[in-house]
């Protein structure tokens, strides 16, 4: 055994994913108590709980909760955030602070399209994200919400520079490391018409945020959220 992922949405329905050493772990019945259980190989030589390949599933291990009365799905796997008031919060900020210029939102690093599906409000939508997952829940969620002008690129978001345009407005969300540093390039060099950064890693951001300050960017608003 390597470790045990559990995710829960508001309504309490639970979804698990197991990760295990072996390439080979025998089914069994899963607790009452979740709706889905999937079981992982996990390479052992390396400490994260990341997925080598899928041993077997049992059920369903999608969830779906509202955020900002929406409906959106997501799956044991996914990047979605856990905190939903809180997330509430910042989208809520997000749209009062988005320029009502742009033509066309970009969510970059986007997950199952939280971000996006939420602020775009009709404007032409593109979500990117690396993982194929997560570009497929991202799908659905389109799909589900009959949002035809949008559409989801499964590519890390170096290889997807060409997504970025100066009429637009450019939302990453993306993990510790910060913006790869082709991204804040290009950001510099097309100049986007706004660039709307949350950060789970205030050194990184603020590492990414100074090279856009240099190349003619001026911070309209900052704030902090406790998720």
């Amino acid at each position: 055994l390597k470790s045990i992922v559990l995710r829960s949405n508001r309504v309490g329905e639970c979804v698990g994913a197991l990760f295990v050493k072996k390439e080979k772990f025998g089914e069994f019945e899963a607790p009452k108590s979740l709706k889905g259980l999937v079981c992982y190989y996990s390479n052992p030589k390396s400490p994260a709980s990341v997925k080598t390949s899928e041993i077997w599933r049992i059920g369903d291990i999608t969830l779906s909760d509202e955020v900002c009365g929406t409906a959106l799905e997501y799956d044991v796997d996914s990047f979605f955030q856990v905190n939903i008031e809180i997330f509430e919060k910042a989208i809520e900020d997000i749209r009062t602070k988005l320029n009502p210029k742009t033509k066309k939102v970009i969510d970059f690093y986007g997950g199952v399209g939280s971000i996006g599906v939420l602020v775009a409000d009709g404007r032409a939508l593109e979500i990117v994200d690396i993982d194929k997952d997560n570009a497929q829940m991202a799908k659905q969620n389109l799909a589900k919400l009959k949002l035809d002008n949008a559409e989801v690129v499964c590519l890390p978001g170096e290889d997807s520079l060409d997504s970025i345009v100066t009429d637009s407005t450019l939302i990453v969300d993306p993990p510790r490391a910060g913006l790869h540093k082709r991204v804040v390039q290009q950001i510099a060099e097309v100049k986007p018409k706004q660039v709307i950064y949350l950060s789970c890693n205030p050194v990184t951001q603020a590492r990414d945020v100074k090279i856009l300050v240099e190349a003619g960017y001026k911070i309209s608003f900052a704030k902090g959220y406790n998720f």
